[in-house]
């Protein structure tokens, strides 16, 4: 479960980064990891190593999907 995103950046041109952290449950340790989304065409292609429910909740998160949406914006 994604337990914290630590930052998130959109400072490279066609690149969303995040530092995030997972725990498979509350008594483990965090999971650290950098997870990366590519801007392919209009759209975005996660490039991360996180399973398909973990790359869900990324992308649900307001900083993340904020990025994501105002970086196809143009902002």
């Amino acid at each position: 479960m994604l337990k914290r995103v630590y930052w998130v950046s959109d400072k490279l041109p066609g690149v969303v980064t995040a530092g995030v952290g997972f725990r498979a449950s509350e008594d483990a340790p965090y999971e650290r990891s950098i997870e990366r989304w590519e801007r392919v065409g209009d759209g975005w292609a996660y490039k991360g190593t996180q399973s398909e429910e973990r790359r869900m909740q990324l992308e649900r998160h307001p900083f993340i999907q904020a990025k994501l949406e105002g970086a196809e914006d143009g902002r």
